[in-house]
């Protein structure tokens, strides 16, 4: 499955994801390393002017489950595409970008 058929498949099932979600928040994670199901991913990084910093923030950047279509034209990097969540999440900078504390891969598409 290409990434941007993973994309299309989440917004097609939307509703479907909440309802058998276990965790209060939901995102789309891309990315240009493999997911694994159930693994806790990593904090996240600033980035500034299209440079990544040291400054780690507290949880794992992702699209906010009910801005998927967002995926389909930021131009993410990578060609993983995972769906992930977590109990504790904050705005991000960019539209639609959430970030999950301790976020957990609870479907891999891509």
């Amino acid at each position: 499955m290409t990434k941007e058929e993973a994309i299309q498949n989440i917004i097609d099932r939307i509703e479907e994801i909440k309802e058998e979600c276990e965790y209060e928040y939901i995102g789309i994670r891309i990315q240009e390393n493999e997911f694994t199901e159930g693994e806790i991913l990593d904090n996240s990084y600033v980035w500034v002017d299209g440079e990544c910093t040291d400054e780690e923030l507290d949880g794992t950047c992702a699209i906010n489950l009910d801005d998927a279509k967002l995926a389909l034209v930021n131009g993410y990097y990578g060609e993983h595409v995972a769906v992930i969540a977590g109990d504790s999440q904050e705005w991000g900078q960019d539209a639609g970008e959430i970030i999950i504390r301790e976020a957990t891969v609870i479907e891999v598409l891509a």
